[in-house]
């Protein structure tokens, strides 16, 4: 009886490892980058596989600089064959700093033999985009406003302290 049910275990655990694919996560023979504003990133940065819905995959892994990661293989659980994939990275430091890369298709390898990223992968490229001209004309016509009423008040104080003679030089 012990040898049935150690035999059974031992096909769930063999059945439950083969629903995983793998994927090497670096990109220093892929040509791409990870820039941010066309400049690369630093060590601050963490980088991680997604869906194309933006759900992170696997373990991130770091930066190593100059916009480089090499983290060895992830483990995708449940994935396994062709797959679309992006990688997304993000500032460590500011989580609301993400940007994702274009998709790409992979098929997936396992331990032995795991997937790397496509030799035509773009990186990952995050712009911050500059203030329009109407928002810059907001901010100067909000700005002379304020001018206005700050020298209106002040002038009124002026008269005001003048009228001390212990104030006025």
């Amino acid at each position: 009886m012990k040898k049935i049910v150690t035999i059974f275990l031992l096909l769930i655990a063999f059945s439950d490892a083969s629903a995983q694919g793998v994927i090497q996560l670096s990109n220093i023979n892929s040509g791409g980058l990870v820039t941010l504003n066309g400049k690369p990133v630093g060590i601050a940065w963490r980088v991680s596989f997604a869906l194309p819905d933006g759900t992170l995959l696997g373990s991130p892994g770091s930066v190593s600089g100059a916009g480089l990661f090499s983290s060895g293989p992830r483990i995708i659980d449940g994935i396994t064959g062709k797959v679309d994939l992006s990688v997304a990275a993000w500032d460590s430091n500011d989580p609301f700093l993400k940007g994702v890369s274009d998709p790409f298709s992979v098929t997936l390898g396992n331990i032995d033999n795991p997937a790397s990223l496509p030799t035509n992968f773009s990186g990952v490229h995050i712009a911050i985009p500059e203030p329009g001209t109407p928002s810059l004309a907001a901010l100067g016509i909000l700005a002379s406003v304020f001018n206005f009423l700050y020298r209106s008040n002040t002038k009124v104080y002026h008269a005001n302290r003048s009228s001390i003679p212990f104030l006025c030089p």
